[in-house]
């Protein structure tokens, strides 16, 4: 277990050498910028997800994302308001919305089902309404697969922004967090503001989805989120688990736009493939062992 977490402290140090290395050779300086700061952003929420035990819940958010991307769309024609404000705060909104239902008692695999349920059907019914009714500014193709070659400035400016909410608040918050996941009960009976780190979790959630939909997209969000937290089983200890994800994540990212620029593939495709890859041999090596 603990050569893992020595593994993971070398691909952490690593991943910015690729990203550095790869946009000195490309000339793309922006996806790599995107693409390190949303594995970082999505490897940290793998963790907490992973301490919080709310797998289920992570694969339903970025369902929330998209559903918050295809609102954005007519609420930015009709009141100005700019596309990244309206998708965080609505997908705020749909993750602040299961949160409560988990908070008011309902078990947290029923009220993510019902939810991913609800805005899938949602989600096809505005994909049409939108391309029908706002073709122009906004591809539905790009969101669900994502692009993050073709990502703006402004859209790396979101993505740093991201990271470094989630990593203030993951740092802030991260032990508390494993605390609650571990024994709720006890959490709250010790004095714990159990509610706070609640709020903090799903702010992180929904803010990182919302916010990265768009140069991801929606299928790799579902991985970057669920692989890098599996991971997390193979580490010693919760802090541990916090670098096995993050680097998982991260350097995900890095080869994966290297095989994408060599092999001339999508860049998040290959970051999946590259992320099953380490799951795979993380698990060959424990049964090995």
């Amino acid at each position: 277990m603990v050569r893992i977490e020595k593994l993971a402290a070398v691909g952490l140090a690593v991943s910015p050498i690729l990203y550095v290395s790869y946009a000195a050779v490309t000339g793309e300086y922006i996806p790599a910028v995107v693409i390190a700061a949303a594995t970082l952003v999505f490897g940290l929420l793998g963790s907490l997800v992973a301490a919080r035990r709310l797998f289920f819940l992570a694969g339903a958010a970025p369902h929330a994302s998209l559903l918050a991307a295809l609102i954005a769309v007519p609420v930015m024609a009709e009141t100005g308001v700019p596309l990244d404000a309206a998708t965080a705060a609505i997908g705020l909104l749909l993750i602040y919305t299961v949160g409560y239902a988990i908070h008011r008692g309902v078990d947290p695999d029923v009220a993510t089902s019902v939810f991913v349920s609800v805005s899938a059907s949602l989600s096809v019914v505005l994909a049409y309404v939108v391309a029908s009714s706002y073709p122009l500014g906004f591809d539905i193709t790009a969101v669900v697969f994502g692009d993050p070659l073709l990502a703006v400035r402004s859209e790396a400016f979101t993505a740093v922004a991201a990271a470094l909410v989630v990593a203030a608040l993951t740092l802030a918050t991260y032990m508390e967090q494993v605390y609650i996941g571990v024994d709720r009960e006890a959490a709250l009976l010790s004095g714990l503001n159990t509610r706070l780190y609640d709020a903090a979790f799903f702010t992180m959630m929904g803010l990182g989805v919302a916010l990265l939909v768009r140069p991801v997209g929606f299928v790799l969000e579902h991985v970057l989120m669920l692989i890098p937290g599996a991971m997390t089983g193979y580490a010693s200890s919760s802090r541990g688990a916090l670098l096995v994800a993050s680097a998982t994540a991260t350097l995900s990212g890095a080869l994966g736009l290297v095989a994408a620029h060599v092999f001339n593939i999508a860049p998040a495709g290959a970051s999946g493939l590259v992320l099953l890859l380490f799951y795979i041999v993380a698990l060959l090596s424990t049964r090995q062992g």
